[in-house]
């Protein structure tokens, strides 16, 4: 979910594998909480926790959030700014 580059390994599968990442930013946010993490070129983007609820998955509209699965109720976003 992020950069199209082929050259740009997407974020969603560096925190999968592992990777220490900074987060900047925390928020609550249709019922999960946002984890907003350095990385994102153009848009912002993170790890988002739903304790009750799944999320719509998909790519985001102008000015929405995009959710693709990870683990149980962890999920990657990335928001259009």
């Amino acid at each position: 979910m992020s950069s199209g580059d082929p050259g740009v390994t997407p974020l969603w599968f560096e925190l999968w594998m592992g990777a220490v990442t900074t987060v900047t930013y925390t928020t609550r946010r249709d019922g999960a909480c946002l984890f907003y993490v350095d990385g994102g070129a153009t848009n912002s983007e993170g790890l988002a926790y739903f304790p009750d609820r799944a999320p719509i998955i998909g790519r985001p509209g102008p000015g929405g959030i995009g959710y693709k699965p990870l683990h149980g109720p962890r999920y990657c976003f990335v928001e259009n700014t």
